[in-house]
């Protein structure tokens, strides 16, 4: 219990730490070096608690020594007692995490929805800017262009193999740079790895 009590403290110290370096030296520093940031934080949450020990961070030695302390003097009552907060807490803690990731996949798959339900191939038109716009970036990731009649679109969904989501009607007068700029810029967060930082 304490292992996981400490792992806890632990990652809670680290991602204010990180929320700190991200808010103050890295406000202009290139996605994936915030990515970095916040995995290494996510590692530290995976990994075991007996495979990481950090300096100055709390270990779970000092509620050991108040446990042991106690049960010298007798006090099985008041360990007990901290065992069942203990529990209480991690319950308190998963519940918790386990309602806003469910909140949260509730949100992406209703936001998902009328995208994927009128989805259609993209004209020529639309592939031809794609092409244009993905060379002028040096975009060397893979990407599916789609054409939809969502109010959402232009936007860019999914975290493996993102789509970018066109227009199925375009406006009277749309040229060619037109489609061009919007692609720039949808692609631009297909580069940047964006559907997986707000994902």
């Amino acid at each position: 219990m304490n292992a996981l009590l400490s792992v806890w403290l632990q990652v809670a110290v680290l991602g204010l730490v990180a929320l700190a370096i991200e808010r103050v030296a890295l406000r202009r520093a290139p996605a994936a070096l915030r990515e970095l940031l916040w995995t290494l934080v996510l590692l530290r949450l995976l990994l075991p608690a007996e495979w990481v020990a950090l300096p100055g961070l709390p270990d779970g030695s000092g509620l050991s020594a108040f446990g042991a302390g106690l049960s010298a003097a007798g006090g099985g009552d008041a360990i007990a007692a901290g065992r069942a907060i203990d529990t209480w807490v991690i319950w308190t803690w998963a519940g918790g995490a386990a309602a806003f990731l469910l909140v949260g996949l509730r949100a992406h798959r209703s936001a998902l929805r009328p995208l994927v339900a009128d989805r259609r191939p993209p004209s020529p038109a639309w592939q031809r800017a794609a092409r244009r716009a993905a060379r002028r970036l040096g975009l060397g990731r893979s990407f599916e262009l789609a054409a939809t009649t969502a109010r959402a679109a232009p936007c860019v969904s999914g975290w493996w193999r993102p789509t970018v989501h066109v227009p199925a009607a375009e406006p009277p007068g749309t040229s060619a740079l037109d489609r061009e700029h919007v692609l720039l810029h949808e692609l631009a967060h297909v580069r940047r790895h964006d559907p997986l930082r707000a994902g």
